[in-house]
């Protein structure tokens, strides 16, 4: 019997399973009301009093292969955090600067705008160069680009600006690191059979034009740089992006949590608390008296938490749309 506190208890618990011991770990919030002074002896007796009369719950742990797969999901979204701060670490040393560049291309992190700070950093000064190494398919012209690179150059300001692209370029590296590694532990997991599922209209109506849908050429936004949706769907046997609002990151997020099985979980209710998803009131003679909120983190909820925004947003959009259509 362990508590998990910190990480000081995932040592001991693979030495002792190493050993062919069955070890329960519980959460400490559910002895956190000892009687007594509390010290390590009343601790570990009160927990094997608890587990003696079954009033304690062993946590939920994941297989080892997906152990992995968690550890190097949950250390790539370390990275793209990180590489965000760079993000606005160079914009803060633009403004320093009064280089508005922000004004005419909004993401700092597309390919115009980090080709035009790299030739700033490379010593170009000529507004008319740096706005010809904008993208093609970028909206903002030429003309609107010319303005925007101008200011006061700073010494310090760009060696500020130098920091946060190093930076940026290191995080980068360790993204396409724990990509590498991650394509390896999830080809490792086996395949399930594919579940026969209706096909969707969009579907049938590409099959009735006998057109097949082009597959993206290259991953977007914050997507590894391998065909992640191929392989959740080879993992998972269904293809779950066919759910409103979510997608392969979502979906990865969840499996790298809780894995392709939730027979941990006898029903929706005890699946929907365990996300911390499900209300938690205190209600007498039929009227609720408190709503309790807990402050604990759960990637696979919040991850089932920023979908139902983005279906929320969606719905709302095409009803406006089909408003004016109207």
């Amino acid at each position: 019997m362990l508590q998990s506190t910190g990480v000081y208890w995932i040592a001991v618990h693979d030495v002792l399973q190493r050993h062919g011991l069955q070890v329960n770990l519980v959460d400490a919030r559910g002895t956190k009301s000892v009687p007594g002074r509390k010290s390590d002896v009343q601790e570990c007796q009160w927990l094997l009093k608890l587990h003696t009369y079954g009033l304690l719950r062993s946590c939920f742990l994941p297989a080892p292969e997906i152990h992995r797969v968690r550890t190097l999901w949950r250390l790539r979204d370390q990275h793209i955090k990180d590489a965000g701060r760079c993000i606005q670490h160079m914009q803060k040393a633009l403004i320093e600067m009064n280089v508005q560049l922000h004004i005419a291309i909004s993401d700092l992190s597309g390919v115009t705008r980090q080709a035009i700070i790299r030739a700033l950093l490379s010593g170009q000064r000529d507004p008319r160069k740096l706005a010809a190494l904008r993208h093609w398919r970028i909206q903002a012209t030429e003309e609107e680009i010319i303005h925007s690179p101008q200011g006061n150059w700073k010494e310090d300001a760009l060696f500020e600006l130098l920091q946060a692209v190093e930076a940026y370029d290191f995080y980068q590296k360790q993204m396409a690191a724990c990509d590498t590694q991650l394509k390896s532990y999830m080809a490792a997991l086996p395949t399930r059979e594919a579940v026969p599922t209706t096909p969707v209209a969009s579907e049938l109506a590409v099959a009735a034009d006998g057109r097949k849908k082009r597959r993206p050429r290259k991953p977007k936004g914050n997507q590894p740089a391998f065909d992640l949706a191929e392989e959740l769907e080879r993992i998972l046997g269904v293809n779950a992006k066919r759910i409103d609002g979510i997608d392969v990151m979502t979906i990865q997020t969840v499996l790298a949590e809780v894995g392709p099985e939730l027979g941990a979980w006898k029903t929706e209710d005890q699946w929907s608390s365990w996300l911390n998803l499900a209300p938690k009131r205190d209600i007498s003679g039929g009227r609720v008296i408190r709503h309790r909120r807990e402050y604990r983190t759960n990637r696979a909820g919040n991850a089932f938490r920023m979908a139902a925004v983005t279906h929320i947003q969606g719905e709302s959009a095409r009803k406006i749309r089909s408003a004016f259509a109207q």
